[in-house]
């Protein structure tokens, strides 16, 4: 992609964890994702890109790394949904339930069969999101040229919690 498909400023990598810690604690409208390399969304093809939105302020800060974001992606992840979102069981079923989500059973068929994938999680007012208004979760496969999206009325904890245990465990 040679023009982004968003405006942003871009920081070091080393001060995300920071800024992420700072609009939460401000109680900011905000949000991550982690750009694969060769994500369609990434300005910056053949880098990671850890993104910051900043909704409330309307600003959306970006920092590119040759090597996968984990430690500030982990951190602010768990300040976003909870310590619990990497928790091996579903948060409002039974511990042997899976959610119902076709998102999910592909993510584990993409991770069981070694095709790489990423995946983001949209919130209502995120500027990448193909629902606007609605919580959204997006696939992209290296096996398809398409992206897939499930959309939600609600926050979905436990498919998010399903594909990020997956995404960590690679």
């Amino acid at each position: 992609m040679t023009d982004p498909a968003f405006a942003y400023r871009e920081i070091p990598i080393a001060d995300c964890t920071a800024l992420g810690r700072r609009l939460h604690e401000e109680k900011r409208s905000w949000h991550i994702h982690v750009l694969a390399p060769d994500c369609r969304l990434n300005p910056k093809p053949g880098l990671y890109a850890f993104v910051i939105e900043d909704n409330t302020g309307d600003e959306i800060h970006v920092a590119f790394s040759t090597e996968r974001p984990r430690e500030p992606n982990l951190e602010l992840l768990k300040l976003l949904h909870g310590d619990a979102v990497l928790d091996e069981a579903p948060s409002s079923a039974g511990a042997q339930a899976a959610p119902p989500s076709p998102l999910v059973a592909r993510v584990r068929d993409l991770h069981e069969r070694g095709i790489g994938w990423h995946h983001h999680m949209h919130f209502p007012d995120c500027k990448l999101n193909p629902h606007p208004g609605r919580w959204a979760i997006s696939l992209e496969a290296d096996d398809r040229d398409t992206v897939e999206t499930e959309a939600y009325d609600e926050e979905p904890h436990d498919v998010l919690s399903a594909i990020e245990i997956i995404y960590f465990s690679s």
